[in-house]
């Protein structure tokens, strides 16, 4: 894809121009029901991907998109005001970056996504329990 940084980072074209860039929170699956089935879990899209006529007869086949770290939100209560596609998840890595903390969760489906915590009270610790949210107005999919 040979384009402006700004146009292929917000349109990637496929799965594997997200994989030349080594974007994180890599999220492939198929379209079920108008949603994306990662490895299992059921992910909410942006309200106007699916409206779409891109989009139209692309159920059951393939789908690539990327959220970036700094759009993951991670929470400690579960009941956090009906946040869209929250899942359980476990601490597996904490680095700090400055003020900001790189943090690495597990989910139950086997993936994994990339948190950026800016300016945070306390990092949360390696092992803990928490939840994530993925929210679905920063999913960036791809084009192909």
């Amino acid at each position: 894809q040979a384009a402006p940084a700004g146009t292929i980072f917000s349109a990637p074209r496929n799965q594997s121009v997200l994989e030349i860039l080594g974007v994180p929170n890599l999220l492939d699956g198929q379209l079920i029901d108008g949603k994306l089935d990662w490895k299992g879990l059921s992910i909410q899209l942006p309200p106007t991907a699916c409206l779409t006529a891109s989009w139209r007869g692309r159920e059951g086949k393939a789908l690539s998109g990327y959220l970036p770290s700094e759009e993951v939100l991670l929470r400690d209560d579960p009941d956090v005001g009906q946040l869209p596609n929250l899942f359980p998840c476990r601490v597996r890595r904490v680095l700090p970056v400055g003020r900001s903390y790189h943090v690495i969760v597990d989910l139950p489906n086997g993936g994994s996504i990339e948190a950026l915590l800016r300016s945070p009270s306390s990092p949360p610790r390696v092992g803990s329990s928490l939840y994530v949210s993925l929210p679905p107005h920063a999913i960036v999919l791809t084009t192909e």
